[in-house]
């Protein structure tokens, strides 16, 4: 008998922990070394010149936007100065034109880079970084010059401190002390250096927004284009996943298109309430990720369509939102279930830490850190790592509960900031400006 569209989308979560287990045992998974164990030691320790460093301008570079600060560190704290988030060009822009737009145009910025021979620049880049080079096949194609997009054409010419170096003497600018890596170790290190934390501590970062990525304190490990994607060619298309990649049943730029495609097998099943709408406008990117899972939320205990969910549920009547509700209910079960293994896989794959207690787990990305699906996805975590058979199974150590509720010191601002500015102030921002406090604490010691 034919599987129904949501007995297809019901998902082995047993099975899927233990393979993603198995792409670590057989080094299959996609694992990019990032050279900043000592950073994260200078992050946890908190030396007098890392407490109290002076301004730098961190630059974090999303799928979409790109945000900008100013900031230093007071007694541990992180001071913000100034903030600013900007789009990512629409049209291809070569990279100098983009940062004469958000640097040289940016008086603050100006002033900054403009006023000392003492500067310092950090860059969060949403990709993997090979020999200094940002690498990814299609992630922010409108960004020229800047980012190699085969890697045949990987080489010293494309290292970009070297390109940023030149830009800055181009502009008449001091030259910066400066570090770049990728953004899921970025932002590891920019909540582990807000975070009270012992040496002995092991900590963990998952982030799942635009993409997913998971990182440990050494590297990026870009779990969500593992290529696991591959039980159902109708519903996980290789033409339309990068060739199955995890991220697109987990992350903003799948959800949308998962949906689409469900839709269209849902409606022609018969019976279905949804035979004869065409609803694909309202999932064509990453906004419609959103309204899947407002879709989702609406099916909650006491909630109601929201935005361009209750747009649709107007439109198709009671019935036929009833049968959207399930198929969002069954991707997001599964976007809570995935996370939760890869947050597993990863702490095991990590080893039991130094001080024999939990790893400490943060959570990065706007699909993670959704009000209903963190405490979700931290109750997943919990309720896995207690089933010891599984992993008496699986073959590998029952792991040690993770800690999932140690939270950041509140961020103090200086006086006048708009607080509207603040939400614009993530751990990825935060940790593109501790990551090159650490870095020039490390080169005044002789790393």
């Amino acid at each position: 008998m034919k599987k129904t569209l949501l007995q297809r989308l019901d998902t082995d979560m047993d099975a899927e922990l233990t393979r993603l287990m198995g792409l670590f045992k057989e080094n299959k998974a996609p694992i990019f070394n990032s050279y900043m164990k000592e950073h994260f030691r200078i992050a946890k320790s908190k030396p007098g010149a890392f407490a109290n460093h002076p301004p730098v301008l961190a630059v974090s570079l999303g799928g979409t936007n790109l945000k900008l600060m100013i900031a230093g560190m007071k007694n541990g704290t992180m001071m913000v100065e100034h903030v600013r988030a900007t789009q990512i060009p629409a049209h291809p822009t070569e990279f100098t034109e983009f940062f004469d737009e958000i640097l040289v145009r940016d008086e603050y910025i100006k002033n900054y880079l403009s006023s000392s021979e003492n500067t310092f620049v950090g860059f969060s880049f949403p990709m993997a970084i090979f020999d200094g080079v940002p690498f990814h096949p299609t992630k922010v194609p409108n960004l020229q010059g800047v980012i190699v997009r085969d890697m045949k054409d990987l080489s010293e010419e494309f290292n970009f401190g070297k390109k940023f170096e030149i830009y800055l003497k181009d502009r008449g600018f001091h030259p910066a002390e400066l570090f770049y890596q990728s953004d899921g170790i970025i932002a590891h290190h920019g909540a582990v250096a807000l975070c009270d934390t012992e040496l002995e501590d092991s900590t963990t970062l998952i982030i799942c927004g635009t993409g997913m990525a998971t990182g440990d304190e050494e590297n990026y490990i870009q779990l969500g284009i593992a290529e696991v994607l591959d039980n159902d060619e109708e519903i996980y298309p290789a033409a339309e996943t990068e060739n199955h990649q995890y991220q697109y049943a987990l992350a903003g730029k799948g959800l949308f298109g998962l949906m689409r495609r469900c839709i269209s097998i849902k409606s022609e099943e018969p019976g279905s309430r949804l035979a004869g709408y065409d609803l694909s406008e309202y999932f064509v990117d990453s906004q419609g990720s959103k309204t899947t899972v407002q879709i989702w939320e609406s099916s909650l205990t006491g909630e109601k369509p929201e935005g361009a969910a209750k747009t649709i549920s107007e439109r198709i009547g009671a019935e036929a939102y009833a049968e959207l509700q399930q198929i969002a209910g069954k991707i997001v079960g599964r976007v809570i279930g995935s996370i939760a293994n890869s947050v597993i896989s990863t702490i095991v794959k990590m080893g039991p830490a130094e001080n024999q207690k939990g790893h400490l787990v943060f959570f990065e990305g706007s699909i993670v850190n959704n009000k209903y699906i963190l405490p979700r996805v931290k109750a997943e975590i919990v309720r896995r790592i207690n089933r010891e058979e599984l992993y008496g199974h699986i073959g590998v150590p029952q792991p040690f509960l993770p800690d999932m509720e140690r939270t950041l010191k509140p961020l103090k601002v200086c006086r006048g900031l708009p607080e509207a500015l603040l939400a614009d102030v993530d751990i990825t921002l935060i940790g593109a400006a501790s990551s090159v406090m650490a870095e020039t604490c490390l080169r005044k010691q002789g790393f």
